[in-house]
Formats: C-alpha cells, structure tokens, sequence
C-alpha cells in the first residue's frame, strides 16, 4: 500500500472510531439537552447498537474489513459504557442496585467476549476492551469503576490464553495500571495532597488482583514460538514493575515496603518453581530471577529510606537477566 492508502484504510478507521467513543464517554459525563434519563439510555444504546450493526455488515466486505472491525470494537466499547452508566453515570443512572448493574455489565462483556472471538481479530477486540476501558476512565465512581476495569481486564485475559494475543496482553496491562493511576492522580489533585482516602483498602486489593490475574496468565499459557515467548517476557516483567509503582503511589506506611518487597520477592520465586512454569524454561528463570532480585532489593531498599532508585536498579537486572535467558538482545 501506499502511504494514503495505509493512512486511510486503515489507521484513520481506528482514530476514529477511538475518538467517537471518547466522545461519547464525555457525553455520558455530562448534561445534555434536557431529556430524562431513560431517553439518554435509549439514545446512546441506539447509538452503540447502530454502529456494531454497521460494523458486522461493513466487515463481511473485504475492501471495508478494517473499517467495519473497528466499528464492532467501537460499538462494543459503547454498550459497555452505557451499562456500567445506567447506575454510575450522574446523567443516565436508572438503576438504583450497584448489584444489578454488575451483573448486567458482567454479561455484556461475556457477549462481546463471545462475539469478538468470532472474528478471530485482534483490532475488534482490542478496540472492544481497550476502548471501553478509556470510556469508563472518563466516568468514575469509585469503586464501581475500579470493578467495572477488572471484569474488563478478566474478559481480555480470558481471550488472550485462548487466540495467544500476547500483544494484546500488554496493552491491557498498561490499560489497567495506567487506568488505576489516572483515577488515584485524580483523588490526590482534589485533595491537594497525597493523604488517605475513601476506598483505599479497595484499591489495593484491586491492583493486587491484577497482578495475580496477569501473572496466572503469564504462567499457564502455551507458547509456540520465540516471538511470543519474547512478548510474554515482557507481559511478565511489565506486570510487576507497574505493580511496585502503583502500591508505592498509593502507600502510606514507607515502614512496610520492606516486607511487601520480600513478599513479593519470595512469591514470585516459588512461582518461577512450580511445574507449570518449568515447562516453558523462559518463566522459570525469568520468575526465579524477578523474585531473587527483589528480594535482594529489599535490604539496601530499606536502610536507603526507601530511596526507589533501588527499584529502579532492580527491575534494570531483571530485564538484564531475562535478556541473557531469553537470547532476546532488546531486553
């Protein structure tokens, strides 16, 4: 192709349907005209509808494939958006059980989780879950929104074990992490301080669940070949660096991250032990390097009043280490 027909065909599709659904995540968030809130629901379920039934037509042709697949992860994105919105949207809530909601957005995504394996496309569900992770950033309602991402995060999880979309993997833990620092960044900037706040046991317990659901992944996946072994490996040292970082911005008792350090440390080596990871050689020495490496950091971490350039030299090693093991010279 040439560089109009790549530009239009393909990449001008996917901005643009990324910048429709964050326009409509703004839309969710605001007041509008002066319907009430069942019609809103109405209009912007057509809405998501229309544009995944465009979508599915639009992909059986192949000149508009690209287009129509981003269509579907758009329209996706939409109908996730709106049901987590008909409790925690302040313009569009109807319903009045956080319960309900949950459910009602746990089986949406189990359709689309469904329906975008049918496609057998990473760009349809990519768009689907990345995208709808972006829309519900743009509403937040803590902690609904924080467990509205983690279903996201289940479903992603669940599709990159069985078409091995490893690449999809690290965009959604970045997805994740970063999804889970916009919203603390934003309580901090309110407060005009870093200080404790409401649902801080919750979030912790959060990230500690996205740690243990992408490092579950990372483990019991199959891997046939160097190349994916190769984006596994930085699924794997990614996951755990972003956690530290994370538990570190949010943390209060700099007199604990010595234990947690040694704990995940220690946990992470058993990890790198088990059998499943010694099928694959890559996850035992990249685990057993990980938690060796922490759990070294941890003492100079500690006497250095916590000084995180000891994580940074950490995670230097690892990713050292993983390259001597993997024979992967980027690394």
């Amino acid at each position: 192709m040439s560089l109009e027909e790549m530009l239009g065909t393909n990449w001008f599709p996917k901005v643009g349907i990324a910048a429709i659904v964050i326009g409509v995540g703004l839309l969710v968030a605001s007041k509008w005209g002066s319907f009430d809130p069942w019609l809103r629901v109405l209009i912007v379920y057509a809405g998501g509808l229309g544009t995944l039934v465009c979508g599915i037509f639009a992909e059986r042709k192949e000149r508009y494939q690209t287009l129509g697949r981003s269509l579907i992860g758009g329209g996706w994105a939409i109908t996730v958006l709106v049901t987590y919105g008909l409790k925690h949207a302040p313009f569009m809530a109807i319903l009045s059980s956080n319960a309900l909601d949950l459910l009602l957005l746990l089986a949406v995504i189990a359709m689309m989780v469904g329906h975008t394996l049918k496609y057998d496309s990473q760009l349809v569900t990519g768009a689907g879950f990345l995208l709808g992770f972006a829309a519900i950033t743009l509403n937040p309602d803590p902690p609904y929104n924080l467990l509205a991402g983690a279903l996201l995060v289940t479903g992603m999880t669940i599709i990159v074990l069985r078409r091995r979309w490893f690449e999809l993997e690290i965009f959604g833990i970045l997805a994740s992490y970063l999804n889970h620092f916009y919203w603390l960044f934003s309580i901090f900037e309110f407060q005009s301080a870093r200080a404790p706040f409401q649902h801080h046991t919750v979030s912790m317990l959060l990230v500690i669940a996205y740690w243990a659901v992408f490092r579950l992944s990372y483990v019991v996946r199959m891997v046939k070949s160097k190349e994916e072994e190769s984006v596994s490996t930085i699924a794997g040292l990614l996951n755990p660096l972003l956690f530290l970082a994370l538990m570190k911005y949010q943390s209060f008792h700099p007199e604990w991250a010595f234990y947690a350090l040694l704990i995940l440390g220690a946990t992470e080596f058993l990890l790198g032990q088990l059998p499943v990871s010694r099928r694959r050689l890559a996850p035992f020495r990249v685990l057993s390097s990980l938690g060796a490496a922490f759990m070294v950091a941890a003492v100079p971490f500690k006497y250095s009043g916590n000084a995180l350039e000891m994580l940074w030299l950490a995670g230097g090693e690892v990713f050292l280490l993983a390259g001597i093991f993997t024979r992967e010279r980027l690394f």
